[in-house]
């Protein structure tokens, strides 16, 4: 059966995911002061300084570039992730307890290997300190 598959958000987007908003929520914050035609949009905006003066244009502009961003994308990672790797139950982001089972486990693993390693090691010393004794 195909499976589905989902495409990872590249670090690139989330980051201009990230200055679109902050920047649109300083605007927000300087809109409750002044009228548009007021505001300072300038050098303190990487983005949207770039974007048209005009009241109608700007709207334009945010459009263009919020349909360019992929939202849908990151939210649908995020939904995966929570889905598939969050733990329900929790408040905070926790793994869920199938993933923290899988490091326990892993954990288990890598200490067995470690006492294994160790048993081998005393078991060629030993080994090695017997043929020295009998000169083999």
């Amino acid at each position: 059966m195909p499976q589905m598959t989902l495409a990872k958000i590249r670090k690139s987007e989330i980051n201009d995911f990230n200055i679109f908003f902050r920047e649109l929520s300083w605007l927000a914050d300087e809109l409750k002061m002044t009228d548009f035609e007021d505001a300072d949009i300038g050098e303190d905006y990487e983005l949207l300084s770039t974007f048209d003066k005009d009241a109608v244009g700007f709207i334009n502009d945010i459009s263009r570039k919020a349909k360019s961003l992929f939202w849908e994308k990151l939210l649908m990672n995020i939904e995966t992730l929570l889905d598939n790797c969050a733990d329900p139950e929790a408040e905070t982001v926790e793994f869920n307890e199938k993933i923290q089972k899988g490091f326990t486990l892993l954990k288990n693993e890598t200490n067995y290997k470690t006492k294994y390693e160790k048993c081998i090691s005393m078991i060629k010393k030993f080994d090695a300190g017997i043929i020295e004794m009998y000169d083999l």
